[in-house]
C-alpha cells in the first residue's frame, strides 16, 4: 500500500486531535448556560446552538437557546426554540413560564396566560413562584379581568412581599376595581419598597388627585415620577398636572420652558416602568 505524504499526515492527526479537543454537546450546554448567568449573551447563543446541534432531541437545550434568543433581543427565534422543546419534553414547565414572559412582553395576553398556568399546576414548587402568579396577574389585567387579576397578584404578594412590581400592579387592579384606598394602599407599599419605582409614584399621584382629594401629596409623586422618568411616555401629562395642581396650591413655579407641554388630564395608573427581569429567575443551574 503507497504510504501518505508526511504533509498529509500531519494534516489528519491535526484535524483529529482539533476534533477531539471540540466540546461535548453536555458541556456546550453547560458553557451556555454559564455565559447566559454572566450576561454574556452572544457567546451563550453559540454555545447553546452547538449544544442544540449536538443534542437535537435534548429538551432543556432547545429551553436554554430560548432564553439566549430572548435575551438577545430575538423573540421569533426565542419561540421556536421553547416551541421546539416542548416538542421533546411537555413536561419541561420552565419552557411554559419562559413563554409566558415572552408572550406578556408581546401582548399576547391569552397565550401568556395560558402558559403561566400550565407552569403553576405543573408541580407544587411552581405554585410557589411568587414570579409565574404575578406574571398570571399581568396577564389577566392586560384583558382587562380585573378580579382574576387581584386574586392572582395578592398570591403573588404572599409569596414574596417584598416585591415592589407585584405591590404596583395589584394596586392599578384594585383602582380599575373602583377601590382606591386599597389602590393607594397597595401603590404606598410598592414606593415603599423601592423608591425608584417611578410608576408607583405615578399611581400614587393619580389616585390622590382624582380620588383621594390629596392634591398637596399628588403633587409631590407627579415630581418624583418626573425626576425619575422625565422621558416616560407619561412625564408629558405628569408636568402638566404639576402644573394645575401649583397653581391651584398656590406654589410659585420656575420660568416656562420655551415650548411649553399644553395641559392634559392626569394620566391613568400604570404597571411597569422597567424591563422584567424574571427572565431566568425560576431555573437552577445545569451540571452533568
Amino acid at each position: 500500500m503507497r504510504e501518505l505524504p508526511r504533509l498529509t499526515v500531519a494534516v489528519l492527526a491535526s484535524a483529529l486531535l482539533l476534533a477531539g479537543c471540540q466540546p461535548s454537546g453536555k458541556e456546550s450546554l453547560v458553557r451556555g448556560d454559564a455565559a447566559l448567568r454572566a450576561g454574556q449573551t452572544e457567546d451563550a447563543i453559540r454555545w447553546l446552538e452547538r449544544a442544540a446541534q449536538l443534542l437535537p432531541t435534548e429538551a432543556e437545550a432547545w429551553n436554554r437557546l430560548g432564553l439566549a434568543y430572548h435575551h438577545g433581543g430575538r423573540p421569533a427565534d426565542a419561540e421556536k426554540a421553547y416551541q421546539r422543546a416542548l416538542r421533546f419534553n411537555r413536561d419541561l414547565f420552565d419552557v411554559h413560564f419562559n413563554l409566558g414572559e415572552l408572550h406578556l412582553e408581546q401582548g399576547r395576553a391569552r397565550e401568556a396566560e395560558a402558559a403561566y398556568r400550565t407552569f403553576i399546576s405543573g408541580s407544587q414548587a411552581n405554585a410557589q413562584s411568587a414570579v409565574a402568579w404575578r406574571g398570571l396577574g399581568m396577564a389577566f389585567q392586560a384583558q382587562r379581568q380585573h378580579p382574576n387579576a387581584e386574586l392572582a397578584l395578592v398570591n403573588a404578594t404572599k409569596l414574596d412581599p417584598a416585591d415592589a412590581d407585584a405591590w404596583n400592579a395589584l394596586g392599578a387592579s384594585r383602582f380599575h376595581l373602583r377601590r382606591h384606598r386599597d389602590a393607594h394602599a397597595a401603590f404606598v407599599q410598592a414606593a415603599k419598597l423601592d423608591p425608584n419605582l417611578a410608576a408607583a409614584h405615578l399611581n400614587l399621584a393619580v389616585v390622590l388627585q382624582q380620588h383621594l382629594s390629596n392634591p398637596r401629596e399628588a403633587l409631590v409623586h407627579y415630581q418624583t415620577f418626573v425626576s425619575l422618568s422625565p422621558n416616560a411616555p407619561e412625564a408629558a401629562s405628569a408636568r402638566a398636572a404639576i402644573r394645575d395642581l401649583s397653581i391651584r396650591l398656590g406654589i410659585a413655579m420656575p420660568s416656562p420652558s420655551p415650548a411649553p407641554v399644553p395641559a392634559t388630564s392626569a394620566p391613568s395608573p400604570v404597571l411597569l416602568d422597567r424591563k422584567s427581569t424574571r427572565l431566568n429567575s425560576s431555573h437552577a443551574n445545569i451540571s452533568y
